[in-house]
């Protein structure tokens, strides 16, 4: 089953993942912006980007669960995940050493990342998603779950975790963010049955009221768990009022659909294009923040596009983990 509104979902939100790395890269590459705008602005969008790519992966894995075994799940999310986490941290290892103290974080050969293990970088994401999609698929591997049972255990799940994780701190790089991400995975498990629904424009107003002021809550301190999946959730209606699963959108619902699509490619490759058109600024001597931030997040957006786009159905693509 397709939804459409999902790839629109997911392409607002790797836009918001590469324009977080561009606007942290750029304080650490030593761009002029005020420490409060800095973690305004940061504190902002880390509130909700990574919660909502969790909430997402969630929503129709429900489906995967029943048409597919155990270990058949898991072998395939190892592919899908585990291989693009290994292959670009070799990657990224390999253009840290050859960028030499043009990185910001330099690498030495012996500090190489052979073993993948604890991930590296914003390869995290790849890892803890699946743990997490490990765990729940080993809970319904059980076989003692009807439709509205699991779903009411994945929502109960989720509120518990809430309450719970501001009091627990997990500082394991193999298990922390798994952990601190679960609560969103399973909350999309538990609404994933409500992916159809089709709700008004009124309460798409309503919603994205709510999400911009928990949003602009959240720029002047970070966001505790239960609010973040609150602007999800808004921000997964008023996105789902946009897009209406029209099957000939408008040119920024189908930009964003194409986005959404690529969004695995433009996480696995945006630091580095991010990086080097920076780099390539800063040697032509531009120091304008707005120039700046502007063009390492389309470099970040567009050439991992369309690398995508060049290698996609192709053994290339497979291989690149795309």
């Amino acid at each position: 089953m397709r939804v459409h509104a999902i790839d629109t979902a997911k392409g607002i939100g790797i836009v918001l993942v590469v324009f977080g790395h561009a606007w942290r890269g750029g304080v650490a590459g030593g761009l002029d912006i005020s420490a409060p705008l800095f973690a305004a602005i940061d504190n902002a969008i880390y509130s909700f980007h990574m919660p909502l790519f969790f909430f997402l992966a969630a929503l129709l894995f429900r489906e995967t669960l029943k048409r597919r075994s155990f270990s058949a799940i898991i072998s395939e999310r190892a592919i899908r995940l585990l291989w693009p986490m290994t292959l670009w941290t070799w990657i990224f290892c390999s253009v840290k050493l050859l960028a030499g103290t043009a990185a910001n974080d330099t690498m030495t050969l012996a500090e190489f990342r052979f073993f993948p293990l604890p991930p590296y970088e914003h390869l995290w994401f790849l890892w803890a998603l699946f743990l997490v999609q490990g765990i729940v698929a080993a809970i319904f591997a059980t076989g003692i779950w009807t439709e509205r049972k699991f779903r009411a255990t994945m929502g109960a799940g989720a509120f518990a975790l809430l309450l719970v994780l501001p009091f627990i701190f997990v500082p394991s790089l193999w298990l922390g963010a798994a952990v601190s991400h679960l609560p969103y995975f399973l909350a999309g498990l538990a609404l994933g049955g409500y992916v159809s629904f089709q709700f008004s424009t009124a309460m798409a107003f309503v919603a994205a009221a709510i999400a911009g002021a928990l949003i602009l809550a959240a720029g002047h301190a970070p966001a505790a768990g239960a609010q973040s999946l609150a602007i999800v959730m808004a921000l997964c209606v008023v996105i789902s009022v946009l897009d209406r699963g029209r099957d000939v959108p408008g040119p920024f619902i189908r930009a964003c659909r194409t986005l959404g699509n690529a969004s695995l490619a433009i996480y696995l490759m945006h630091t580095i294009f991010s990086a080097g058109s920076r780099e390539m600024l800063w040697r032509l001597g531009v120091s304008d923040v707005a120039v700046h931030l502007i063009g390492t997040t389309l470099a970040g957006v567009i050439l991992p596009l369309v690398v995508w786009r060049m290698s996609r159905g192709t053994r290339t693509g497979r291989v690149l983990g795309f």
